[in-house]
This record gives structure tokens, C-alpha cells and sequence, in this order.
């Protein structure tokens, strides 16, 4: 039972695929006799298994099985495989055993097996369209939930990898699955429940494809400040529906509010992400198209989240109810927060912020030495963004010095080089870096960095690296 207690408690919220208390009951079955059940419930037992160890530790697996975890993810991730080639995939068209399909591509995602998963998921996508019989409600809302987890899928894959899809297309989709809980779908109902005002377990899930949903919304509103407010609404929408309820009781309550956290920023990220010039004042805006859509404090408070966002697989390990969703990171190759810093670094001048920034991502970017050729090319760009930002940080290096030598500076401190010697400037007084991970709605007394001197005019140009054409193959979740 310690594999089952596991399922529900890591997996199963995460992914919200499986009915559990249709699939509790041939689990139990298991335990006796194997020779009851039909293949696809095999194929759902193997495949529970699976996901269950593989977010275990080493020692926990260990402890278990007498055996190392790789050892025994490999041994059942094959049993798992061989059983869906049993049920024959082509042709079928069972309930369970498309549930179990689709929870293995989300498994082959969660491992960096991304081209096992893209090559699967459109697969499954097809079979989730050909039920037999599209009266009984329940079949009717646990394929919903199939298609839009794999609609997910194919989204996550492009937002952390960088990569243009054409199976995000929402087209066709029906509306999201109801926040009901699963103890209110019965396989013999004849008309669905009313949604739950409440935390359930796909809250989670939906959650999460709200927040898609706005993205591919946001992106053809015409400004910049239309596409901040749909944003803003988002953040608050997803407040009153679903983090209101995360008090805490369920482990999957932190991670609802951190994963919630990121992707709103990174939505930020994309909407703000300028390309500075040099300019001659420290408050300044960004002018575009007559809309001033930028600030310096609102761009540094998205290069403070931009760090903060790096450097949250090392804290995660330091956090008691974090350190069971490590395994959900393997495949997460944080693109857009990386893309951002390494901008925002290009640019920026010496300070304590700055290098803690350079710190961040150099370690970001040292977790991702090995990948895996699938998610190289994405690699390759984000190396190569951050070999510009060494070259200019030691262009401006060279200027000091030869300015310092020529007794230019000197006695001005560090922290006010001239304009010309790079354009922006985060004043380090005051601003902590190791803030709690998902600060969503912060404390009114958080700190703020100090409002920068008024002095003359400045001028940027807009570039948005975000609307041109990016790293291609990569295929990261």
C-alpha cells in the first residue's frame, strides 16, 4: 500500500488523469489475485507502480525493494510498457487503458523523456477522440480531463523549451474538465455533478490551465498594458477559484501556490522583455508605440523574481515541504526565466543584486550540462545568450579599468558608474534575495528597492526576443 499512499499523494495530483476510486478497486484485486484483471488494468497497475517509485528517493525505493530506484523504475517502467503493447493501443478504445496511456506519456515527460512523449502524445490525442459510446457522462468527463492533459503537454512543452507547436491549437477542445471530486463520478451516473467551490483534486490541473489558457490569450491583445491586466485578472481569478483553499492540509497545497508563482511571472517575463540600450538617467520608460509600458522598478522587481525563480532548484532541497516535488523538475529546463536574467545581466551594471544574479545562472545553466539531445538545442541558445552577457559584462570591465588608470572615477564607488558604462543599476540596500519561494501575493511590509535618482532624460528601444524566431527541436515538457 506504501506505492498506492504514494500515488495518490505526489502523482495523482500532479496529473490528474486516473479515477481513484474505479482504479482502488482492481488495485486492491491486484494484491490477491493478477489473474482477475484484464489488460488494461495491468497496464494501469504497472503504470501506477512506476510513477509512484519513480518519485520516491534512493532511499526510500531502496528500503522497499532491497534493490537501487533505477534498478526498479526500469524494471517496472518495462513491465508497464510491455502491458500497453498488450492492450493493443491501435485499436482500443477502454476507458482504463487510455487513462493508463496517457498517465505514461505524462511519466515519460516528468523523466526528460520528452521525444518518447511528443511521439505518444499525438497518438494518444487521436484515440481519446474515438470513444464508443459519448452518452454516458462519465466517459464523457474523464476524456475530457485525457485530451486536455494532453493539450497541456504539448503547451508546457513549448513555454519551458523554447519551441514552436502546432498541436497547442485549442481548437476543437471542449471546456475544461469540472472541479468536481472524483468521489462524485460514478461510472453508472446518468448527469454530471455541479462543479465544487473548493479545493479537489484536479484544482491543481485546472489551475494550471487557466493560466494556459490566458497566455494564448494575452499574446494577441494589441498593448503591452492590456496584456498585464489580462494577467493580473488571471492572478486573481486563480486566487478566488483554487489558492484560497491551499491552507497547508495536503502537500500539493505549496506546490499549487509556487507553480502558480512561476508561471505568472513567466508570463511577465514575456510581456516585458526589452532589450536595453544605453540611456542617460536612472527613472526612466519605455516608450512604445505612444503607451510608456515599462518602468525601472517594474523591471527590477522581474529581474529580482527572474533570480528568484533560477535558483529554485538548489532551495528546494532546503525546504521540508518541497523536497518531495524535486523529481517533478527533471524535465524543466526553466527557458523563459533564464532568458530574461541573462537579458537583464547583458545590460546591468556591477552590484550585489547583479552578482547574485550572475551566480544563479551560472549554476542554472551547469544543471543543464548533460541534456539530453532532444532538449540541446534550447542549451545551445540559452549558453549562447549567456556567453553575450559575459562579453559585455567584460567589455564595461575593460572600461573601468582603462577609465580608473586615466583617474576618471576617481573615488566614485562602483555602484554609480557612469551611464555610458551600461544603462540600468539595482541599488543592493535593502533588497534580500532569499525570499520564500512563492510569494504570490506578498506581506504589505515586504521590501522594495529604493526609488532611483531623477536625473535628465533616457531613451530604449524596444526588442522583444520573445516574438522572434526562437531554438527549434528542443523538446523539453
Amino acid at each position: 500500500m506504501v506505492c498506492w499512499d504514494t500515488f495518490t499523494l505526489k502523482v495523482d495530483p500532479m496529473a490528474k488523469v486516473v479515477h481513484i476510486p474505479s482504479a482502488r478497486k482492481f488495485w486492491d484485486t491486484s494484491l490477491h489475485d493478477m489473474t482477475c484483471l484484464n489488460d488494461g488494468e495491468i497496464a494501469m497497475i504497472f503504470t501506477i507502480y512506476s510513477s509512484s517509485l519513480g518519485s520516491m528517493t534512493d532511499a526510500e525505493v531502496e528500503r522497499l525493494f532491497k534493490a537501487s530506484k533505477q534498478t526498479v523504475v526500469s524494471s517496472f517502467q518495462s513491465a508497464a510498457e510491455h502491458a500497453l503493447m498488450r492492450c493493443d493501443l491501435v485499436n482500443t478504445t477502454d476507458l482504463v487503458t487510455l487513462q493508463a496511456f496517457v498517465l505514461f506519456i505524462v511519466l515519460a515527460a516528468f523523466a526528460d523523456e520528452t521525444r518518447k512523449s511528443w511521439v505518444l502524445t499525438g497518438m494518444a490525442h487521436r484515440l481519446t477522440y474515438s470513444p464508443p459510446d459519448e452518452s454516458s457522462p462519465f466517459r464523457a468527463e474523464i476524456t475530457r480531463r485525457l485530451r486536455w492533459r494532453l493539450w497541456y503537454l504539448d503547451h508546457r512543452r513549448y513555454e519551458d523549451g523554447g519551441v514552436r507547436t502546432t498541436s497547442c491549437n485549442i481548437g476543437g477542445l471542449e471546456t475544461l474538465p469540472l472541479n468536481v471530486r472524483d468521489v462524485d463520478l460514478d461510472p453508472d451516473m446518468t448527469a454530471l455533478p455541479l462543479p465544487y467551490h473548493g479545493w479537489t483534486e484536479i484544482s491543481f490541473s485546472l489551475a494550471r490551465l487557466n493560466i494556459a489558457l490566458t497566455w494564448h490569450r494575452v499574446k494577441c491583445l494589441p498593448s503591452v498594458t492590456q496584456r498585464l491586466a489580462a494577467i493580473d485578472a488571471c492572478e486573481a481569478q486563480l486566487k478566488h477559484a483554487y489558492l484560497q483553499f491551499c491552507d497547508g492540509m495536503l502537500p500539493i497545497h505549496w506546490l499549487a501556490n509556487h507553480v502558480s508563482y512561476v508561471q505568472l511571472m513567466e508570463m511577465r517575463f514575456k510581456t516585458i522583455q526589452v532589450a536595453p540600450f544605453p540611456v542617460t538617467a536612472h527613472e526612466h520608460g519605455i516608450h512604445h508605440g505612444g503607451e510608456l509600458w515599462a518602468t525601472s522598478k517594474k523591471r527590477d522587481e522581474l529581474f529580482l523574481a527572474a533570480i528568484d525563480i533560477a535558483d529554485i532548484p538548489r532551495r528546494l532541497s532546503m525546504e521540508p515541504g518541497a523536497r518531495q516535488w524535486l523529481w517533478t523538475l527533471k524535465g524543466y529546463m526553466q527557458f523563459v526565466p533564464l532568458s530574461f536574467l541573462l537579458a537583464e545581466l547583458r545590460y546591468r551594471q556591477a552590484s550585489e543584486v547583479v552578482e547574485r544574479g550572475w551566480e544563479v545562472a551560472r549554476k542554472a545553466l551547469s544543471r543543464q550540462k548533460n541534456p539530453r539531445e532532444e532538449s540541446k538545442e534550447a542549451f545551445r541558445y540559452l549558453s549562447s545568450l549567456m556567453r553575450e552577457a559575459q562579453q559585455e559584462r567584460h567589455a564595461r570591465e575593460e572600461k573601468y579599468q582603462q577609465l580608473e588608470m586615466m583617474n576618471v572615477l576617481g573615488g566614485v564607488n562602483l555602484y554609480q558608474l557612469p551611464q555610458e558604462l551600461g544603462p540600468f543599476h539595482v541599488d543592493p540596500a535593502g533588497i534580500q534575495i532569499q525570499t520564500p519561494i512563492c510569494p504570490l501575493w506578498p506581506a504589505q511590509d515586504s521590501p522594495a528597492p529604493p526609488p532611483p535618482a531623477e536625473s535628465g532624460e533616457e531613451n530604449l528601444f524596444i526588442v522583444s526576443t520573445f516574438d522572434q524566431p526562437g531554438p527549434t527541436n528542443s523538446t523539453l515538457r
